[in-house]
């Protein structure tokens, strides 16, 4: 027996022949010696000739080498269509039911495998006619599926040499003797689909003869699923799944194809079930959230999406939506698909009610288990390894959806749902409340993953020049879901979302209940739903966690002494790496800043009735002018895209402003639309969206930290050139237009990024000549002062230079008293406690203050480069005046020691800046008579005394090049005291006729209020008209063009001038 298992390895393997049936062959053998008889030898070799594991290399097949020579061809009678069908099954099959598959010659119809497993079938085949048949197929399989020793029946094809490569080809060993049935038999499906690719369509018999059998093979791997047992031990639902996860075939068209022939070959549901039944149910368990568990269900699911019968069982699963009846917006994370969208790096955090206000318990994230010990390059490869599995996870997820979407009409309307119903039941996220319910809604890492899927669903259509963009209806925005309506109104439900433009007639902008909205209107507008529940709250998640950090990080060393402190310190690193992994992941925010670019270019299409493309607009025109009309069309838009677009620009200019940097060649249109937006009242109704849209333009105005790529931008863009110094002024002055919508303080803090953008125009020639373009606009007529945009920015700027800087001063004198009493002896510890608080508060409103003073000034030292005459018109001139006397007085008068803290860094306080600042404006506004007169007619502030501590403060700094001009400045506005002087020895007391009802003041230009009958000096009603827009004695609309001059009492007032021989100045 050892002889026979040496000779058994040591054959090469050259096929089986004929059986030798004759005495004389069996008896010069010697196996038959190890039977008793040549009956039994004879019985036996039959046997073996019949059992699976009959091949070239047992004892029979080298007997048969021994009477054949190598060289010998058999001939076979078999027609061409029957060699065709034979040979395209024993390539697709890898099997053979030809003894002399070794000496075919020269009858070959397709290059076959040089290896293939012999059939026991063969021996129910002649010599001469030993094909198979289509019909024999499934015995072929069969046989071939239940060999217990696949290996022992392999038998290689031996053609000449000069005919090697084009009679056959080298298959592996492994591939011929695959035990797995279902991958044997997709193997054969995917063998048959290659011949079909290589087969021209002359070959139409081969052709026809691959197909029936890529067809038999599908339904026979249906077979092996739906009843397994006939395969004995294997278990092909296992080997089913094996093949779903399998790297190098799944998401591939030769699965694909597999997946649809078996489909195809079972018309009944039920079939389909029990087969793919097995495979499912591990898509369905809602566990670990690990890249290892997390990747092989979504590579099943990409599989089973692609085929609409497949994707409908997921559908009609009881995991696809939420169960139960108090459904909630996490519910929606132990879902099918909600359960893969959770995979991020984030660790969710709770909150944590502290006090009257939430701050956020951040866990570890067990990705960043020692932040504070760790290198930056191991920080920077978890991170890039983080990043590179989600973004291979969020492209399987894009797969699914797309596949799912694409599928059918049916299956596209169960996604839309899901992604519709998902976000209804989270629509708490953008609320105020949102801490308050974290525990009903899904967490920041599944809205991130969504909005990632969403945007890249949005893709194909969302390109700027793209036809399909126009398909995009905003009148879904105002249909109301009834019983019979679409079901894309169902599904946006966005006609109570309050609208980014006030609203034209309800007729005008109604829309049939029933009407049909296309899948690329629902998308576009769900996508952008989904980015407003997604990115407000999380963004706001890292700023505060950021700040939070950078709070304690000044408590460093002696506050992370405290071993809870610095857990909790430690544990919010952690988070903030793990945050930063996901949230600023170039592969999540570029496509996000694509989508909101191509909406920018689309509302601005919207914006106007032509539906003209944004770099044709006229946007001073029909988007700036308070005159503009809206389009109905954009007065459906929901506010929450503006809202989003912008707290999307600004987490990107202060947390990842490369972002913008590197897409800022094709970043005008986002550009633009911030910026009419920002300055159109009618299309942006909202002073707080139109705020936080001057704060998002400020992030993309070029400087000299970032931003610089952004500059062609401006200095090329026609639209911008042309329209922004408008719109900057548009939304400074509307600031305070606002029916007390926005807070006194408030409107502060949303001009401070108004002020950013200023100091750049001012930069930049072509803008700052469009800023004193507008200031021409100030003129005087016969009415008077003529109301312009111009006019009341810079009275604006003026009470906002008062208010900021008069609050400044008195807060540092109160900060002064506080350091001083704290400094003394004797105080108890509840004392200096309460004042410490003290202290902090006011030393965070100075320092408010006086950034923002700061800016205000320097703001008006920026203008008065330029611009003089607005300033010293009648109603301007005595404000800007009295506001420079009154600062120069506290700053250089004998009081300005009252608020000289220990520190004026720590407050942002600039005396010496503020001081030439003020000194400069006064220069510049000083060659006008009018101004000068103002000056020293200012009781308040002024007195001779005033310019001489200017100008020895101004020689203290050694400000030489303004004390010169300075002194002239002295010298005129002296002559006009000496003129007053005189003025007031000579007049009498006027009649009251004659004396402003406010003022008390003998007026100049008396005039008269149409809406009360009052009568006021000019001068007096304009001032009160650039800030308030009523009739200050009975509170109803008035502007300045209202006003009547009133010639008949100035004529009097002239009389009884030149009575008394008293001559007043112009």
């Amino acid at each position: 027996m050892e002889q026979i298992k040496q000779q058994q390895q040591d054959s090469t393997g050259d096929g089986v022949d004929e059986f030798v049936d004759s005495d004389q062959e069996f008896q010069s053998n010697p196996f038959s010696q190890l039977f008793n008889s040549l009956l039994e030898a004879k019985t036996a070799a039959k046997r073996f000739k019949n059992a699976n594991d009959l091949n070239q290399t047992t004892l029979i097949g080298q007997m048969k080498r021994n009477h054949h020579s190598s060289h010998q061809t058999i001939e076979l009678d078999i027609t061409q269509d029957e060699l065709i069908v034979n040979d395209v099954i024993q390539r697709t099959l890898l099997v053979t039911g030809d003894k002399h598959f070794s000496k075919r010659g020269h009858k070959i119809s397709l290059r076959v495998p040089r290896n293939a497993v012999l059939l026991p079938l063969c021996n129910e085949l002649s010599e001469q006619h030993c094909c198979l048949t289509l019909d024999s197929v499934d015995e072929a399989l069969m046989e071939r599926l239940t060999m217990d020793n696949i290996q022992s029946n392999v038998i290689t094809f031996h053609p000449s040499e000069k005919d090697i490569d084009c009679q056959s080809y080298h298959v592996s060993t492994a591939e011929v003797i695959e035990p797995s049935a279902v991958s044997y038999l997709f193997e054969c499906h995917r063998r048959a689909r290659l011949i079909l690719q290589q087969l021209s369509n002359d070959q139409q018999d081969s052709r026809q003869a691959v197909v029936k059998c890529k067809t038999i093979v599908a339904t026979f791997a249906g077979s092996c699923l739906l009843t397994p047992d006939i395969l004995g031990s294997q278990d092909t639902h296992r080997q089913l799944d094996s093949l779903l996860t399998d790297s190098q075939y799944s998401g591939t068209p030769e699965l694909y194809e597999f997946l649809k022939d078996v489909l195809i070959s079972y018309p009944d549901a039920a079939d389909i079930m029990q087969i793919f039944e097995q495979s499912m149910l591990t898509i369905f368990k809602v566990d670990s959230l690990k890249y290892q568990d997390i990747h092989p269900k979504l590579v099943r699911l990409c599989n089973y999406s692609q085929h609409e019968r497949l994707i409908k069982l997921v559908i009609q699963s009881g995991h696809w939506l939420p169960g139960g009846i108090n459904v909630s917006g996490k519910s929606y994370e132990r879902t099918v698909l909600g359960n893969l969208l959770c995979y991020s790096s984030i660790v969710p955090s709770l909150p944590l009610m502290q006090g009257f206000g939430f701050s956020m318990l951040h866990a570890p994230s067990p990705d960043f288990p020692n932040p504070i010990m760790m290198q930056p390059s191991q920080e920077e490869l978890i991170t890039n390894s983080l990043r590179s599995q989600r973004q291979y996870i969020v492209e399987l997820i894009h797969t699914v959806f797309k596949s799912s979407l694409k599928a059918s009409l049916e299956c596209r309307g169960h996604v839309l749902d899901w992604i519709s119903m998902c976000l209804y039941h989270n629509k708490l996220r953008s609320s105020s409340a949102s801490q308050l319910h974290f525990h009903e809604l899904a967490r920041d890492g599944f809205f991130l993953n969504l909005i990632s899927v969403m945007v890249q669903l949005c893709a194909p259509f969302m390109i700027i020049s793209s036809p399909k963009l126009l398909k995009i209806d905003p009148a879904v925005c105002m249909a109301k879901p009834n019983a019979t309506s679409a079901r894309g109104i169902f599904r946006l439900n966005l006609h109570n979302e309050t609208k980014l433009a006030e609203q034209p007639s309800s007729e005008n902008n109604a829309v049939n209940g029933d009407t049909e909205f296309g899948f690329i209107t629902e998308i576009f507008f769900l996508t952008h739903k989904a980015l407003h529940l997604a990115l407000p709250t999380t963004l706001n998640v890292y700023k505060n966690l950021m700040e939070r950090l950078a709070k304690n990080m000044v408590s460093t060393p002696i506050g992370l002494a405290n071993p809870n402190l610095r857990q909790e310190f430690e544990a919010g690193v952690s988070q903030q790496l793990a945050m930063k992994a996901h949230l600023l992941d170039p592969k999540l925010l570029e496509p996000l800043l694509d989508f909101y670019n191509t909406t920018a270019a689309w509302i601005l299409r919207v914006s106007n009735a032509d539906g003209k493309p944004y770099h044709e607009i006229n946007i001073n025109q029909e988007l700036l002018s308070t005159s503009a009309k809206v389009p109905d069309k954009f007065a459906m838009l929901p506010e929450f895209i503006a809202d989003s677009l912008s707290q999307f620009v600004i987490f990107l200019g202060h947390f990842a402003p490369k972002i913008l940097e590197m897409q800022s060649v094709k970043l005008e249109p986002i550009v633009i639309c911030i910026s009419s937006l920002m300055g159109g009242s009618n299309f942006a109704k909202n002073p707080h969206i139109r705020a936080q849209l001057a704060d998002a333009l400020a992030r993309l105005i070029p400087n000299t930290t970032h931003n610089c790529m952004l500059q062609e931008i401006f200095l090329e863009s026609k639209q911008m050139q042309d329209s922004l110094a408008l719109a900057v002024l548009n939304v400074f002055v509307d600031m305070e237009r606002t029916d007390n919508s926005v807070e006194f303080e408030q409107k502060f803090s949303y001009r401070h990024n108004i002020y950013d953008i200023l100091e750049y125009i001012w930069t930049v020639p072509v803008y700052k000549d469009k800023i004193i373009e507008l200031s021409e606009e100030v003129t005087v007529d016969e009415r008077g002062l003529k109301d312009v945009i111009f006019l009341r920015f810079i009275h604006l700027l003026i009470n906002d230079a008062v208010f900021l800087l008069d609050e400044a001063l008195s807060t540092l004198s109160d900060i002064k008293k506080l350091q001083q009493e704290l400094s003394e002896q004797g105080l108890d510890d509840q004392a200096k406690q309460e004042k410490s608080q003290q202290l902090n508060f006011s030393s965070r409103m100075a320092r408010s203050l006086n950034i923002l003073g700061n800016q205000t000034v320097n703001a008006l030292t920026l203008l008065t480069q330029s611009i003089v005459r607005p300033f010293v018109e009648i109603g301007m001139v005595d404000r800007i005046s009295s506001m420079l006397n009154y600062f120069a007085v506290r700053l250089a008068g004998p009081k300005a020691s009252s608020f000289k803290v220990k520190d004026f860094s720590e407050f942002h306080f600039k005396p010496d800046q503020l001081i030439c600042n003020i000194a400069l404006i006064y220069i510049r506004l000083g060659r006008s008579e009018r101004f000068c007169k103002a000056i020293q007619e200012d009781e308040r502030s002024y007195t001779p005394q005033l310019f001489y501590q200017i100008e020895r403060v101004l020689n203290k700094l050694s400000r030489l090049d303004i004390v010169e001009e300075f002194k002239e400045l002295h010298d005129r506005v002296n002559k006009f005291v000496t003129e007053k002087e005189a003025l007031e020895a000579a007049m009498p007391e006027p009649p009251d006729e004659f004396l402003d009802p406010i003022m008390n003041t003998l007026m100049v230009d008396p005039v008269i209020l149409p809406t009360s009958g009052t009568i006021i000096d000019r001068a007096t009603i304009v001032r009160h008209l650039l800030s308030c827009q009523n009739d200050p004695f009975n509170r109803k609309p008035l502007h300045l063009d209202d006003i009547v001059p009133h010639q008949e009492l100035k004529e009097r007032i002239d009389q009884w001038l030149k009575d008394n021989n008293i001559i007043r100045s112009n």
